[in-house]
């Protein structure tokens, strides 16, 4: 990575850099121990690395939860439902009137990234 970004830079000088993480990545096959995939993300950024995405991620979350959610339903029916999903989100996240979960916008995306920048998600705007 560091030749490379240095061979960029060199090319390059006066370019802002991003870093597309894909889902399909697997960082201990590339021959990263657990501690290197934990500071990964700040030492691309020492190497000018000003923006950071995983598009997939995304995707592949509400895939994984919704299999997930699938198969509970499958097995427990609405009595799961309530259990593992609607009773945790109403406990976690602020509602409306009606009892209707809500976020800051009222968007599920706004409280993805609420959580993904540590601020909570029971406030509404």
């Amino acid at each position: 990575m560091h030749d490379f970004n240095t061979g960029m830079r060199n090319v390059y000088p006066d370019r802002i850099f991003t870093f597309g993480y894909t889902g399909s990545a697997d960082f201990a096959k590339g021959g990263y121990s657990p501690e290197e995939v934990e500071t990964f993300p700040a030492d691309i950024a020492k190497y000018g690395v000003v923006w950071q995405v995983q598009p997939i991620w995304a995707t592949q979350g509400l895939s994984l939860r919704a299999k997930e959610f699938a198969e509970n339903f499958k097995k427990d029916g609405i009595a799961g439902y309530m259990r593992d999903v609607a009773l945790p989100t109403m406990a976690n996240m602020a509602t409306d009137k009606y009892g209707k979960p809500t976020s800051r916008g009222g968007y599920l995306a706004d409280a993805f990234f609420d959580v993904v920048a540590g601020r909570p998600i029971t406030d509404v705007a």
